[in-house]
């Protein structure tokens, strides 16, 4: 193993007591400069996540943490404890960037610990909480919470943002400035809400992905999303699938994108594309040879 890395991925273990966490605080107190710890893939009880947070506190040099999916079969009453205890031993660690905290279903309850280590942290840069179980005002807070963070990366899909988190993430998406990767997928989002993500998205056109699948841009949003293409030509990785673009929309999406050259990814399924959009895809698959 890497010096630089602390790993149990996908070992399926049930961590809670002393003995059973023998190995990890051996790991860590063996990798005292470790740069970066994984825990995904197994399962952590708050005893667990206290030996484990304890000898983190130590570590001063970590800056990535995979903690994604390793709540498995714990109570819901348990995990937002268990998550503090995490976020507290991640403080005081100046090069820290990247937090993952994917497929726990930490949901409403378990956001405030999130939220108070992102706005102590202004080294972060990536931020992947999708799959939470967030709702709309739990994506009101974390939104509050970015404020003043120039994240790079965001992905906060599959969660129920809905409108009234969307709008709210959008004033801090436009804040940023700096983002590179944005993924709101399968979040119930309507063109009231994500008419002004959109608006947001052209304030960083650093932007290489862009992943807004299943959410409702519709005929009324479209022409907010044609437009934003002009101001996003670093533009990679594109997913607007099934979005209800009508077929005005989806043909003048492809008419702009037509143009771009560096694209790797397009996903435009599930929306009303016509045979009237046939050359202009097949002029953009010449102009992108890496799609």
């Amino acid at each position: 193993m890497s010096t630089d890395l602390i790993s149990i991925r996908n070992k399926s273990l049930k961590l809670q007591t002393r003995d059973e966490c023998t190995e990890i605080i051996k790991l860590i107190e063996d990798h005292p400069k470790a740069t970066s710890i994984c825990l995904c893939g197994n399962s952590l009880g708050l005893g667990a996540c206290k030996l484990i947070g304890k000898a983190l506190q130590s570590n001063t040099t970590l800056i990535e943490a995979d903690f994604s999916d390793i709540f498995t079969g714990k109570l819901s009453e348990e995990i937002p404890y268990s998550i503090d205890i995490l976020m507290q031993s991640l403080k005081n660690k100046p090069n820290f960037t990247n937090l993952i905290l994917s497929d726990n279903a930490f949901g409403f309850t378990g956001i405030k610990p999130i939220i108070d280590f992102i706005t102590e942290n202004t080294t972060l840069r990536v931020l992947n909480i999708n799959d939470t179980g967030l709702c709309q005002r739990s994506g009101i807070m974390i939104a509050y919470g970015l404020h003043g963070i120039p994240l790079e990366q965001l992905i906060i899909g599959r969660n129920r943002l809905e409108d009234l988190g969307a709008k709210a993430l959008a004033v801090a998406i436009e804040e940023m400035k700096t983002l590179t990767h944005i993924s709101l997928s399968c979040n119930g989002i309507t063109p009231d809400g994500m008419i002004p993500l959109i608006q947001a998205f052209i304030k960083n056109p650093n932007l290489e992905t862009i992943d807004i699948y299943d959410n409702n841009v519709g005929s009324k949003g479209a022409p907010f999303l044609v437009q934003s293409l002009d101001s996003l030509k670093c533009l990679k990785k594109i997913n607007f699938g099934d979005c209800l673009i009508d077929a005005i929309g989806s043909l003048q999406i492809v008419e702009k994108l037509k143009d771009f050259t560096i694209i790797e990814e397009l996903d435009l399924s599930f929306n009303n594309l016509t045979d009237h959009a046939i050359p202009h895809l097949l002029t953009l698959i010449e102009h992108n040879p890496l799609i």
